[in-house]
């Protein structure tokens, strides 16, 4: 993520809007009331900034070197933009272009704070506007500073509003998540862990790691974004992310092989230093534009590196940064385009504002069904529309068919063909009704193309491009998109001279994340050192009845046994000898079934106890009460 750079001055830009249009929507029906069937509020937008004025300031160490001014060529992503007034602060999540004196980008409103509180996430009216671009600390702390600052705000309750946004997070201690999907198997107050997926799980949970992360707060945003409270400190901006070649769920130790340096091998590590609990989100770059080539006097200089040189063309550009990544940690590659239709291509629109048909206008007393056959080039499909799920709003004789049934009934239909067609959905903000009825969108897996052909209309005579606003034909392409990553997720700085960088989606990002540890203050990362401290929590447990040797008791052990401490078996209050890797006494544990019996030192949680009732002299019955006596690690209990 961008942050400040304590060698580099504090940057601080201003300049006017120039553009900006709703990108993307609050994408969750939640208990804000935010999402599709509440307010359906705008989350995120591409905006384009101009008339930005340079910032002097007095160090040669940046980008402009003896020039010594900040421009709009110094923005990156994640930044911040904010109005005059300090209500709304949105983050730079993405730039199409820049030059000194306008950018183009994508901002999001981060948790819809500024909706949430001003009721409003919108940097203005274009052309009149005045807007500013500001970093954050390592800490998370809005910068403002330089030059235009003062004269920008004019009222310093404006800065106040800024730094409040950022100070509720920071004066709680509280740590954001973002995670890919929802997390169920959490609820807030609990301790949590991960299991082997980088979920969050309570911790003590089956599939949980043994290292406790924290507690968490909250959930929001569809269970997607969870903030905790850790227990020791996170890292999350390692200062070398291409050293973190370890996993979530895995250990780093200092190395005893390389001094100074870190391992994940513990055969090669001594003391543990951190724990890593989320992979790397990889760092991104997507060309705006397709087939992208340099011409003579260009040239691409990736994180300090230069990498190319002069007329190239995408497969060339992807060769040159490739040979050159064992230095820069940047890959290149070409991603073949998709070829697809979407409605409201080629500036069509629907005939009646939304993307829908109309199958009957009369409750259902009377149906019309339109119908359509959609090719791949090779194979064709016949797909007629004859179920409704729902009713046109306000007018409730009108029964609809949206995208979303569309979709089922055309993928059903090629999937019978043999038509290498797929139909979705893409979020509408164009139609009078969005959240009832979204976009359609075809997309061709293979083949030589889509082509639509109309048979039938619906009852409200609309054709299948009238309702969806969509194009009838489409040739596949062959046309590539380039595309920079760097899977530690940090920086990808782009710099050079001509006409390439910085336009076409060919710009810098900070956007991706390295790897989030959590730093070891001891060596179970509890806080205070560890110890074996007796629990009872295996004491009074009743068994399975046996009747023969190695027959299970159905009991489990809850911990593992501090430092290889001993496990003492009680039934009804009498010691029971314990099998050591054999099973020549009366009970023994095992993790395979019964079949291998375990070492004392080997015994681990989850591990199972098993009765040898000929040596025991009597075999258990379910209302008998055994208990486990050992001792636990403090940091389990």
């Amino acid at each position: 993520m961008a942050e400040y750079n304590i060698d580099n001055p504090i940057l601080f830009l201003k300049g006017t809007l120039d553009a900006s249009a709703v990108s993307s929507r609050y994408a969750y029906d939640d208990s804000t009331g935010l999402g599709p069937s509440g307010t359906n509020i705008p989350l995120e937008y591409d905006i384009t900034v101009n008339q930005i004025d340079a910032q002097d300031i007095g160090s040669s160490e940046t980008r402009s070197g003896g020039s010594r001014a900040y421009t709009g060529l110094d923005i990156k992503t994640g930044d911040w933009v904010t109005t005059a007034f300090g209500t709304v602060c949105l983050q730079i999540v993405s730039i199409t272009s820049k030059s000194e004196t306008e950018i183009t980008f994508k901002a999001k409103d981060v948790d819809a704070f500024s909706y949430k509180n001003y009721k409003t996430n919108s940097l203005g009216t274009a052309g009149v506007a005045e807007v500013a671009f500001f970093e954050v600390s390592d800490s998370g702390k809005p910068l403002i500073a330089g030059e235009d600052a003062s004269a920008f705000f004019g009222d310093k309750v404006a800065v106040d509003l800024i730094q409040s946004r950022f100070a509720i997070q920071e004066e709680d201690e509280r740590y954001r998540i973002e995670f890919d999907s929802a997390q169920t198997a959490v609820s807030e107050s609990q301790v949590v862990s991960i299991d082997a997926n980088g979920d969050l799980i309570p911790f003590g949970a089956a599939g949980a790691s043994d290292f406790k992360l924290g507690y968490l707060t909250s959930l929001s945003y569809g269970n997607t974004i969870a903030y905790l409270k850790p227990f020791n400190t996170i890292i999350d901006d390692f200062a070398k992310p291409e050293l973190l070649t370890g996993s979530k769920g895995e250990f780093y130790y200092a190395s005893t092989v390389t001094p100074g340096t870190i391992t994940t091998n513990s055969s090669l590590g001594s003391d543990k230093l951190y724990f890593q609990f989320k992979d790397a989100v990889p760092t991104v770059i997507t060309a705006s534009v397709v087939n992208s080539a340099t011409a003579g006097g260009d040239t691409l200089i990736v994180n300090g590196v230069t990498s190319v040189s002069g007329a190239r063309t995408t497969s060339e550009i992807v060769s040159d940064i490739n040979g050159g990544t064992a230095t820069h940690f940047v890959t290149a590659s070409e991603v073949a385009s998709t070829t697809a239709l979407k409605s409201y291509d080629n500036s069509l629109t629907p005939a009646n504002g939304d993307i829908v048909f109309v199958i009957s206008v009369d409750s259902g007393a009377n149906f019309v069904y339109p119908e359509i056959t959609i090719s791949d080039g090779s194979n064709n499909a016949t797909v007629s529309f004859q179920t409704s799920d729902g009713t046109f709003p306000g007018l409730g004789a009108y029964q609809t068919v949206s995208a979303n049934q569309m979709v089922t009934d055309i993928n059903t239909a090629c999937n019978a063909a043999g038509v290498n067609i797929t139909a979705s959905t893409e979020t509408n903000t164009n139609g009078n009704n969005n959240a009832q009825f979204p976009k359609l969108v075809l997309t061709l897996n293979s083949g030589s193309g889509i082509t639509i052909t109309e048979f039938a209309v619906d009852a409200a005579n609309q054709t299948f491009q009238q309702a969806t606003a969509m194009p009838l034909t489409a040739t596949a392409t062959t046309d590539v998109t380039l595309r920079l990553t760097r899977a530690d997720g940090g920086d990808i700085m782009l710099t050079g001279a001509g006409t390439f960088v910085n336009s076409n989606g060919i710009v810098s990002s900070s956007m991706g994340s390295p790897a989030l540890l959590v730093m070891i203050e001891d060596e179970e990362g509890s806080g205070v050192a560890e110890t074996g401290v007796q629990t009872r929590v295996d004491y009074n447990r009743n068994p399975s009845a046996t009747s023969n040797d190695g027959d299970t008791t159905g009991l489990t052990i809850t911990y593992t046994p501090y430092d290889d401490g001993a496990v003492i078996i009680k039934v009804n209050g009498l010691q029971v000898n314990l099998g050591d890797g054999a099973k020549d006494q009366g009970c023994y544990f095992s993790a395979d079934g019964g079949t291998t019996a375990k070492t004392s030192a080997a015994i681990a949680a989850g591990d199972t106890l098993y009765w040898m009732g000929s040596i025991a002299a009597y075999q258990l019955e379910t209302d008998d009460d055994i208990d486990f006596v050992y001792d636990a690690s403090s940091n389990d209990v």
